[in-house]
């Protein structure tokens, strides 16, 4: 439980010294709608919550090692859990149009 308020704090304040939850040119298409995102690395599902919230239109998924604790979630929003993303990932190549990856860095040793 601790691990995960810390998760969640830590994204509050990254997204407030970036001004935003990405740092991209991206923005444009995600307005538009019908991207396909994917966040490795995603834990509490914290990040694409906040983004699916921000772009309806979009879909959303969230690979992690853990299992994610939530039964209730957003339409646009997916998760795929127990992937060890050291082994590969369980997509074909260019399935997605925006990969977001956080703090996974230093889980890979």
């Amino acid at each position: 439980e601790r691990e995960q308020e810390n998760a969640a704090l830590q994204h509050c304040i990254e997204r407030e010294i970036f001004e935003s939850n990405f740092l991209s040119p991206i923005n444009c298409g995600l307005k538009e709608g019908g991207l396909k995102v994917l966040d490795v690395g995603c834990e509490l599902g914290t990040w694409l919550f906040e983004m699916s919230s921000d772009f309806p239109n979009c879909t959303f998924i969230g690979v992690d090692i853990a299992p994610t604790p939530f039964t209730v979630k957003p339409n646009n929003v997916d998760f795929v859990t127990l992937v060890d993303v050291t082994n590969g990932l369980p997509f074909k190549d260019e399935s997605f149009d925006f990969i977001f990856i956080r703090n996974v860095f230093f889980l890979i040793y």
